[in-house]
């Protein structure tokens, strides 16, 4: 399993170095350019694909018919990937709370109003575009990634049609849900962690099964 996390972190530095890049110039963007710390959840969305990436890799290469010779299981090879997003996830978070909080105290952009609520908003927003992009990994792990990559944009086609379409109403959803903060946050967190460990077990059963 650890040899597993260490190749996987080893093919993520050498196929994704650019996500790590765009992460690290967003922060500055924020930290120093006063742009609003949301933007950085379009970092962490890429950051997100990396076990996508790595996937797709193992695929072109034929990883799996070698894996399958190793004294490692199939879920055990799906663990690894699901452990790698939150490693990412991890990351993505302390990138997003640095560089928001030295917005918040930099004298240069105290005239944009930045607040430690927005950088907490944007903390919240991780959790979610893990579990969003989680939601790909059973098909992929069943159909394979080119296939699989086309049923995630369908789905992101989909959700996103549906944000745009409450964003062009002008309804402000948690003035229309009036529930405090907490239950917010508590419900937020639980439904994302709820999507993760669905999408972790099911992608672990439906690569058990998988015939290549």
């Amino acid at each position: 399993m650890k040899g597993l996390l260490i190749k996987d972190l080893y093919v993520a530095w050498k196929m994704c170095w650019s996500y790590l890049l765009l992460e690290i110039i967003f922060c500055l963007m924020v930290a120093l350019g006063g742009t609003s710390p949301f933007m950085l959840l379009a970092a962490s969305y890429l950051l997100s694909m990396v076990p996508m990436t790595i996937l797709a890799t193992d695929e072109r290469v034929k990883w799996h018919i070698y894996a399958d010779t190793l004294p490692v299981t199939r879920a055990q090879s799906v663990s690894a990937k699901f452990i790698l997003s939150l490693i990412l996830g991890a990351v993505s978070a302390a990138a997003i709370f640095v560089s928001g909080f030295i917005a918040t105290v930099n004298p240069m952009l105290a005239g944009e109003g930045h607040t430690m609520g927005e950088v907490y908003a944007t903390l919240l927003g991780c959790p979610v575009v893990i579990a969003l992009a989680s939601l790909c990994m059973p098909f992929i792990y069943r159909i394979g990634f080119e296939k699989g990559r086309l049923a995630f944009m369908v789905m992101c086609m989909i959700a996103g049609g549906g944000f745009g379409f409450i964003v062009s109403t002008g309804l402000d959803l948690l003035e229309l849900i009036k529930l405090p903060s907490t239950v917010i946050i508590a419900a937020v967190l639980g439904v994302s962690a709820i999507v993760f460990a669905a999408s972790w077990a099911l992608s672990a059963l439906l690569y058990k099964t998988r015939e290549f």
